[in-house]
């Protein structure tokens, strides 16, 4: 399970289900960690909320996930820009999925090739996106 990554998809702490149409009881962390114990060393994070928004990332909750936690973190949902990358890198979010901003050019090549987070781009699965091979670990 080491090389498998479990997506949560959450709003308000809460683990979404059914597509997001409704929203569990179940909080996110102690999900996480039920996926931890069960040897998953990766989530990727979705706030609903943000998805596709490109209002910022939900930095609070994934970095209460990465802390409390103590696993690898892919933030996913709201990225709009190189501040938000810079913002999640500070925080030290392990990665971040890149959607939306990609498709409306709002991020580029030149704006993840030098970050020391990985940048998973969230794409149309087209072997000319220039986005398909960036990313680096330090």
């Amino acid at each position: 399970l080491s090389k498998i990554s479990v997506g949560i998809d959450a709003k308000n702490g809460k683990v979404a289900i059914k597509g997001w149409e409704s929203v569990s009881e179940l909080d996110a962390v102690d999900f996480a960690l039920t996926m931890k114990k069960a040897g998953v060393r990766t989530i990727i994070y979705t706030d609903i909320s943000k998805d596709g928004m490109l209002c910022g990332p939900n930095i609070e909750k994934t970095t209460e996930m990465m802390i409390k936690t103590d696993m690898k973190i892919v933030a996913s949902g709201g990225v709009s820009c190189i501040e938000d990358l810079c913002r999640l890198e500070k925080a030290g979010i392990y990665g971040v999925l890149i959607g939306k901003a990609i498709y409306e050019k709002k991020i580029q090549e030149k704006d993840v090739s030098f970050r020391n987070i990985f940048c998973f781009p969230y794409c149309c699965n087209d072997s000319r996106c220039i986005f398909h091979t960036v990313g680096n670990e330090t």
